[in-house]
């Protein structure tokens, strides 16, 4: 089943789609019972060790994994760019057309991971293509500023920020009392922002696998009917 593009113009943004390319990875085992489509700023994003170990340890359960950036290194120099989370929603989109149309991957439910701003545009795309997302994962970014009401999300979410960015555990703690969907807050103790301290690294990635696994678990069969 290839899923129909959602309308997502009514999100703000300014910098039209068409005049950039997306440049991502698609590793895509044999037997893989869904796929993580890991999104990330710019490749510097993606680079952090707290980003690589999760992509791995995705990797490690089976699923295909997919990891797009939003935004070519020229752009994520301006901060107006970066903070539009319909610009990013929109490239989102765009990504999972691809997944959407191709013949490996069209069947598999999804897992939408995204961290910094990008999670804020994860949180409305999974509300716009809510049949071909299993669920979502935020990671140490604002929710609070997705451009939907929240309250409405129906795809399973989970919330992953450090204990010691307080700020940043406030504005995810009022998002996980807002969201009515099947939610979880993980506040991983002891961790900053780089996930640099003994043992946070290790809690962040088993968080996040064990969520995805469950539930792209759960959503397979019904999937693997379409």
């Amino acid at each position: 089943m290839i899923c129909a593009r959602r309308d997502l113009s009514r999100l703000p943004h300014e910098t039209p789609l068409e005049s950039r390319t997306l440049h991502g990875t698609l590793k895509l085992p044999l037997g893989a019972f869904g796929l993580a489509a890991l999104f990330y700023r710019d490749g510097a994003s993606r680079c952090a060790p707290v980003q690589q170990a999760i992509a791995d340890a995705l990797e490690s359960l089976g699923l295909a994994v997919c990891i797009v950036d939003l935004l070519d290194p020229e752009e994520a120099e301006d901060p107006g760019l970066v903070g539009q989370a319909g610009l990013l929603a929109e490239r989102m989109d765009l990504a999972l057309d691809v997944i959407a149309q191709r013949a490996d991957t069209r069947k598999l439910p999804i897992a939408l991971v995204s961290a910094d701003e990008s999670v804020a545009a994860a949180l409305a795309v999974a509300n716009f293509r809510s049949a071909q997302i299993g669920a979502v994962v935020g990671c140490y970014g604002r929710p609070d500023l997705a451009p939907i009401d929240l309250a409405a999300v129906t795809v399973p979410t989970l919330l992953v920020v450090p204990s010691k960015d307080r700020q940043l555990v406030m504005h995810n703690e009022r998002v996980f009392e807002v969201l009515n969907c099947p939610s979880q807050l993980a506040v991983i103790v002891g961790a900053s922002r780089q996930f640099s301290e003994p043992g946070t690294q290790v809690a962040c990635e088993y968080v996040v696998a064990q969520w995805c696994e469950r539930h792209l678990r759960a959503a397979a069969p019904a999937r693997s009917r379409c």
